[in-house]
């Protein structure tokens, strides 16, 4: 830590003043801390910016222009935690269509990105496809007119930005439903689990025949992006203060969203069937793991356990991660150990994960990939809650 705090002052004091390459950080989402430019170089070093209160690096994204279009242009990150340092960042000309470049390591604290050609005069940089808060309003209006979907506000962030809630059903069938439930996005920089839930939404609604025969047995309450705020301003929102969206989850809870998430969960599980609960997360950037669901089922002794870990095998190509497996869930306020505590009659609650890099076939992950994760993960619902309920 002392090495890595002197290199950080050395290379802040050495900051040019005035350069020829352009920063530009404000936008939506965006996130940068500059520590030098070098327009010898064409190099950028940095390192992402601890925003509201925040105390983990995990995300950046960032306008850069007015650089040298004759060399390649070198972006080095400097963080303190390598695993924040995403193996493959992505740029683009337009904030719409993405590539990658690989990191390229240069210490245990410090990695490069080039960009070797150029098409146009401005790139955009970030840690992975970024997923705003005007991603999702643009989602959410482009399935607006289904019928089976309701959306409203769950609530008006401390920020004031409100917090959407989705509601999918047939409403045409019975009322003595199953209740399904799905959040994303406690973690703001955690963007392929948005992706992963657009997938989700993007299958409950369609005019599968397993879409249809679930939405005339099951309602699906779906909040896409718990922690708006840190997405709208581009801060991490891992670990922030005064307290961590995912360890928000206990009688009494910090921020208005997770407070009117448990609200309404009580109320819809007084109406409905409560069966299941999703938190849907990512890994950290510079992992290579598998997307995977924690089986962490707690005190509950279910009929359904084994039966359910061979439907995530099979229909959402998922590895399974059974409690034993790991160390630390009974010490957090968990959002699914809040849920199978809170409500022990439901089949399982369980947190799902998704990898930044590689499946584990070795493709690389794109929103396209995340989609098809998620309608996975909704077939896996489907075909579950469409099965006659165990005994």
């Amino acid at each position: 830590m002392k090495n890595f705090t002197l290199t950080y002052l050395i290379l802040l004091a050495s900051n040019i003043l005035f350069s020829q390459i352009r920063i530009d950080a404000d936008f939506e989402g965006a996130n940068i801390q500059i520590i030098r430019i070098n327009n010898e170089k064409n190099e950028i070093i940095f390192r992402p910016e601890l925003k509201r209160n925040q105390t983990t690096r995990c995300w950046f994204f960032f306008k850069i222009w007015n650089f040298s279009k004759n060399k390649p242009l070198k972006l080095i990150e400097v963080n303190d935690r390598k695993k924040l340092i995403p193996t493959y960042a992505v740029y683009s000309y337009d904030k719409i269509h993405w590539s990658k470049t690989q990191a390229q390591t240069m210490s245990d604290h410090i990695v490069n990105y080039s960009i070797p050609t150029y098409q146009y005069d401005t790139i955009y940089f970030a840690t992975g496809y970024p997923y705003t808060y005007s991603d999702l309003n643009n989602f959410i209006s482009s399935i607006a007119s289904n019928g089976y979907l309701d959306t409203t506000i769950l609530t008006i962030s401390e920020q004031g930005i409100p917090v959407p809630l989705l509601v999918i059903t047939d409403t045409s069938q019975k009322q003595d439903k199953d209740l399904v439930w799905i959040i994303a996005r406690q973690h703001a920089f955690e963007a392929p689990s948005s992706y992963c839930t657009e997938g989700i939404i993007n299958f409950f609604i369609s005019n599968d025949p397993l879409a249809v025969k679930f939405r005339k047995n099951a309602i699906v309450y779906i909040v896409p992006m718990v922690d708006v705020d840190n997405v709208y301003s581009g801060a991490s929102g891992r670990m922030q203060k005064p307290r961590d969206f995912n360890r928000d989850w206990d009688n009494n809870p910090t921020w208005k969203a997770v407070q009117e998430i448990i609200k309404l969960m009580q109320t819809t599980s007084e109406v409905y069937d409560f069966r299941i609960f999703i938190d849907i997360h990512a890994t950290f950037p510079g992992t290579e793991t598998p997307v995977f669901a924690y089986f962490n089922l707690y005190d509950i002794n279910t009929s359904h356990y084994h039966n359910l870990h061979n439907f995530w095998l099979t229909f959402a190509s998922i590895s399974p991660i059974i409690p034993s497996e790991v160390s630390d869930f009974s010490e957090e306020n968990y959002a699914d150990r809040y849920v199978a505590t809170r409500f022990p009659y439901i089949d399982f609650a369980t947190t799902v994960e998704c990898d930044w890099n590689k499946t584990d076939n070795g493709r690389e992950w794109t929103p396209e990939l995340w989609r098809k994760s998620g309608e996975n993960i909704a077939r896996t619902i489907a075909v579950y809650l469409t099965k006659p309920k165990a005994k």
